[in-house]
């Protein structure tokens, strides 16, 4: 939160449209092949350092999700009718991006 007087709904760019847009983009990302197959990851030939740098990518996606989607559910920060965008929980998007 910005502050205790100020909700998230309120600071500019915050707003209920733009956080559903981003969420919205990013669940699209994370389910469209492409955030899986990590193209330029799969070209590290070390098996060991490949799986390291897959994981490390894949738990910033999630993170970036899993804040999104807490600012979105918590009903202090102002926004609402999001059940549409909050439709995938954060372990339904753990699982697709195969998080250990």
């Amino acid at each position: 939160r910005p502050n205790n007087t100020e909700r998230v709904c309120d600071v500019q760019g915050l707003d209920e449209n733009a956080m559903k847009l981003a969420i919205k983009s990013l669940t699209a990302y994370i389910f469209s092949l492409g955030a899986l197959s990590m193209p330029k990851i799969e070209k590290i030939t070390n098996m060991q350092i490949r799986s390291m740098v897959r994981n490390g990518v894949a738990n910033v996606i999630f993170s970036a999700y899993k804040s999104l989607y807490d600012t979105l559910a918590n009903k202090q920060n102002g926004y609402s009718n999001c059940e549409q965008e909050l439709s995938n929980s954060p372990e339904r998007v753990k699982q697709m991006l195969q998080i250990k």
